[in-house]
């Protein structure tokens, strides 16, 4: 997936996003309905800020892999609704401009969650599916950094959350596409 967003405010500052995201994922069939799978990941996403004084870059690439388990059920005429839980990690690190507002970080993640959806078959081996990612999920990640400016000084963050994806923004965290399965 690429994306690229602009924003600007009060007409002095301009930021920049720039992202692109792969994620292969394969799987196979434990039990009839039944799916266990591995995925990887990598993104890279570079943010940009032009400020009226300086400019500042930020590049984050990011790596993973997990693991899931997705269950099928039939509704009918080709129509499945199905549930997904996967446990994943991730690994995200930094690299910035000298000149920049934004925070230097290594951040290690680990992620479990769970994601229903409908998939149609389209064939056999074709599926249509849509979904919603991360509809609950537990998060937890150690990030280690320096923040940067005037107040430059190194800092260490354990996060631990327990969440939804079903608040004012979830449209974002819902997805079409397609799934390919042996025959």
């Amino acid at each position: 997936m690429y994306s690229s967003q602009s924003h600007t405010e009060s007409g002095n500052t301009k930021y920049d996003q720039t992202s692109f995201n792969v994620s292969p994922v394969i799987g196979k069939g434990i039990k009839e309905n039944l799916i266990f799978g591995v995925n990887l990941f990598y993104s890279y996403t570079k943010f940009k800020q032009n400020l009226t004084v300086s400019t500042g870059t930020q590049a984050v690439n990011g790596y993973g892999a997990g693991v899931f388990l997705r269950k099928y059920k039939s509704i009918g005429k080709g129509f499945y609704i199905f549930l997904e839980g996967d446990l994943s990690g991730r690994y995200d690190k930094t690299d910035n401009s000298p000149l920049t507002a934004f925070n230097n970080y290594k951040r290690t993640s680990i992620i479990l969650a769970a994601d229903p959806g409908i998939s149609y078959a389209i064939s056999k081996k074709l599926h249509l599916e849509t979904g919603f990612s991360q509809i609950i999920n537990v998060y937890y990640s150690n990030e280690k950094g320096d923040k940067l400016g005037p107040d430059s000084l190194p800092y260490k963050t354990k996060t631990f959350n327990f969440g939804t994806s079903l608040t004012n923004t979830f449209l974002n965290n819902v997805y079409l596409g397609f799934r390919l399965l042996p025959g």
